[in-house]
């Protein structure tokens, strides 16, 4: 077999530093919120609310939480660890990375906010209006802005830790907390905080600050302490509740009704707790933070994506249920509107409202499943690891059947032809036939015990199958002679998808390969370290792989450019299938279900990087990023600062200054994703000027001379000296010396100087030679 490797084709770049964040293209069906930790909620009724968490996660919900919709995840925007909102539309939420983001359209999208030319862990918000708030950063630095965030001022608050807590019971009176159990306080809308000292000074952290009004309030502390202040902070009650968990929500309605959330239970004050009742969350798990509307509905998150809702005072939590959380391993269209995925544990879920709705069926097995396939709406099979079984429904999933193979080993694909032929693949090379819609199988002689992976045909008699360390196998009679390729340096091959007789893709451990002539030829497209697991084409130009770590890649010329798409998820996916060139499902690890309706929508994608760059002062001059991708959006930075109004590609300067020299760095993005070009240094030079012209000279035959000139300019500089206007060969340098000049030498004598920015003259000077031979016999 030929083969035929090409350089890499593309670079895939992810970014680190978001200017805004919006919604991918990618809707997650399952589960909702997903899997990750939740580390702060605030609802502004009792229907409308938002959650963040680890990896960048936003998650809103429009009926007290029994619900969620995903609004955007990416893992390397560091974790959210803080949410605000002043109304339905105006919301904040910071975490670390430097991340401060605002949204004025519910969290639809999100715009990155700048605070200070410091870079600071934002770690407490508080707004008392649309344009008045504070935030708390990680050095104790407490800034304040009275115009929605668009300046910032300084404020000291005199706390060199970590401000984990802001509270304001109105422009002038706040109070703030620090995670080395500081408490400060303002009454003049922090121009001034002053330290509370506690005697005697505790040492557990104070987890968070709730006041009625200016006199009464509540501090949560480690160990299931409360503090309570009845004059303003002057002096502090100690309450222990009877429990030793950390308090991490206090609220209270009035000075008798209070709630208090510790990691694992609520407790509720009728008496201004002075007795307490204990509320057990079900299915009890890590709480991280909590939110208290009115006196009835309450919501609170924590680790791995748990939630619990009330609407009755907190004496009743629901659990929120978000879905299946097996891992799927394959998912299939079995009819109009109707498709069917499987997974670990002998998960089948299925779906007959085009994926919008998921209900689980019985397997009959807790053995792991791996591929499903439907040869119509009711006759479906599905193969994995449930040794010489194979589940088989002529009743749309209602009721699935074990049929023996008489082989045990792991079986991990199935693919028909039809409604009566089909194969399976498995381990050790195994491959099995039916031609009799299932009822029977037998065994086919693959030529090879490596381990295979993926099995696709064409028709009844053409086939391939592809597995470990480069495996291809291919036949042309229906499997009774398979003829063996490899390419060991593709690596893993997992999934194989033809277009026609002629083109396919593999994708695999190490590399997308690519074929036009039915795999006489296979070319390698694409390498690169993350590993695909699935791919899919719509047609011989749009398709889709995605792998590892939420790793999903798109294209839209055939393979010629791969780009990176963001999938909101970090979690491995699985298979990607697509029901037309528009509609298309991904499903991975914890019961994740991703959708798209829009399949032909490009991320950006950078075709070439920038290189460093020479920029001449005082002309008109750009910088452009070989970029692709639809409604692309860009932001420029120089020296890693947002350069304001600079969000058009090319990068343009109207007239080049030496200001103008930098670090600088393109970030372009859309709904797909983002992302970030190389930092090049744009240097800037000056173009050459004459600050000093050559002398004229009378001189004595034979004698030397040199023409001499200074000049300043940005090196290198180029030199070409010429007699009455006439280069002369080999007078390259700032000096034009001649040994002994000759008669013939008389004439008019200037340079030529020039750099990459401009030429300049210097002005002629004249030699005169004396032939004084006569004078001297005389």
């Amino acid at each position: 077999m030929k083969r035929t490797f090409l350089p890499f084709l593309f670079i895939l770049y992810i970014f680190l530093n978001e200017t805004v964040i919006s919604q991918t293209i990618w809707e997650r069906k399952n589960p909702l919120p997903p899997l990750i930790d939740l580390n702060d909620v605030f609802f502004i009724n009792n229907q409308l609310g938002w959650a963040v968490g680890k990896g960048g996660l936003i998650v809103k919900s429009t009926d007290g939480g029994v619900s969620w919709e995903q609004q955007y995840t990416y893992s390397t925007a560091g974790s959210f660890s803080c949410v605000f909102f002043t109304d339905e539309n105006n919301g904040w939420i910071t975490g670390d990375c430097f991340n401060f983001y605002k949204t004025t359209n519910s969290g639809e999208d999100w715009n990155k906010v700048i605070v200070d030319n410091f870079y600071y862990y934002y770690s407490a918000i508080f707004f008392i209006d649309e344009n008045t708030g504070w935030i708390g950063s990680s050095n104790g630095a407490i800034f304040k802005t009275t115009d929605g965030g668009q300046v910032w001022d300084f404020q000291n608050s005199n706390a060199t830790y970590t401000i984990t807590k802001l509270f304001f019971i109105d422009e002038n009176t706040g109070w703030a907390i620090t995670n080395n159990s500081e408490l400060l306080k303002t009454t003049n809308g922090g121009e001034e905080w002053t330290k509370v000292e506690f005697i005697p000074k505790y040492t557990n952290s104070f987890n968070d600050i709730y006041f009625l009004n200016e006199l009464n309030g509540w501090i949560g502390v480690n160990d299931g302490v409360i503090l309570r202040t009845n004059d303003g902070g002057e002096n502090w009650d100690n309450l222990q509740l009877n429990t030793s968990f950390n308090i991490i929500k206090v609220s209270f309605v009035d000075n008798e009704h209070g709630k208090v959330i510790t990691l694992y239970e609520c407790f509720i004050t009728t008496d201004s707790g002075v007795s307490w009742t204990l509320v057990q969350f079900p299915d009890p798990g890590n709480v991280n933070a909590a939110c208290f509307i009115n006196g009835d509905f309450g919501c609170a998150v924590g680790d791995n994506g748990k939630v619990y809702y009330t609407n009755d005072s907190a004496y009743i939590w629901e659990a929120q249920y978000p879905g299946m959380t097996k891992s799927l391993n394959s998912i299939c269209v079995a009819a109009e509107n109707k498709l069917f995925a499987v997974g670990d544990n002998g998960t089948i879920i299925y779906s007959d409202d085009e994926g919008e709705n998921w209900t689980e069926q019985n397997s009959n097995t807790t053995y792991d499943l791996n591929d499903v396939c439907f040869t119509d709406e009711n006759t479906g099979y599905i193969v994995g690891d449930c040794f010489n079984n194979l589940l088989y429904t002529n009743n749309g999933g209602e009721e699935w059947i074990l049929r023996k193979l008489n082989h045990y080993h792991v079986k991990t694909a199935i693919a028909f032809i039809n409604n009566n032929t089909g194969w399976i693949v498995g381990d050790f090379g195994v491959i099995l036939k039916t031609t009799d819609a299932g009822e029977t199988w037998i065994q086919q002689t693959s030529g090879t015990t490596q381990n295979i992976y993926d099995v696709f045909f064409i028709s009844p008699q053409k086939g391939w199958a592809i597995g470990e360390s480069g495996l291809i196998i291919k036949t042309s009679d229906g499997g009774e002679n398979w003829s063996v390729q490899n390419i060991p340096e593709a690596g893993d091959m997992k999934s194989i998808f033809f277009i026609d007789q002629d083109k396919a893709w593999i994708a695999g451990h190490k590399s997308i390969l690519h074929t036009v002539d039915g795999g006489g030829e296979w070319i390698i497209q694409l390498s690169y370290t993350h590993r695909l697991y699935s791919i899919c084409f719509t047609d011989s130009l749009n398709g889709w792989a995605c792998g590892k770590n939420g790793l999903a890649l798109h294209t839209i010329n055939g393979g010629l450019n791969w780009v990176y798409h963001n999938t909101g998820t970090k979690i491995d996916l699985n298979r990607v299938i697509f029901i037309n060139n528009q509609k298309g499902f991904m499903t991975g690890k914890d019961g994740t279900i991703l959708f798209t309706n829009n399949g032909t929508y490009l991320a950006p994608g950078i075709v070439q990087q920038l290189g460093n760059t020479y920029i001449c002062e005082g002309t008109v001059a750009s910088i452009e990023l070989n970029v692709i991708g639809d409604s692309l959006q860009y932001q420029w930075y120089k020296n890693n600062e947002i350069l304001m109004d600079a969000i058009e590609n090319p990068l343009i300067f109207d007239t080049v200054t030496t200001s103008d020299g930098g670090f600088y760095q393109c970030h372009v993005y859309n709904e797909g994703g983002m992302v970030m070009s190389d930092i090049i240094l744009v240097t800037v030079m000056s173009p050459p000027e004459i600050t000093a012209n050559p002398s004229d000279i009378t001189a004595n035959i034979n004698t030397y001379v040199v023409f001499n000139l200074a000049v300043i300019g940005t090196l290198p500089l180029s030199y070409q000296w010429q007699k009455n206007e006439v280069d002369i060969y080999g007078a390259n340098f700032i000096i034009y010396p001649i040994d002994s000049v000759q008669l013939s030498d008389t004439g008019y004598y200037r340079c030529r100087v020039y750099n990459d920015c401009d030429t300049v003259y210097t002005d002629a000077a004249k030699l005169t030679v004396i032939d004084n031979a006569g004078i001297n016999d005389i």
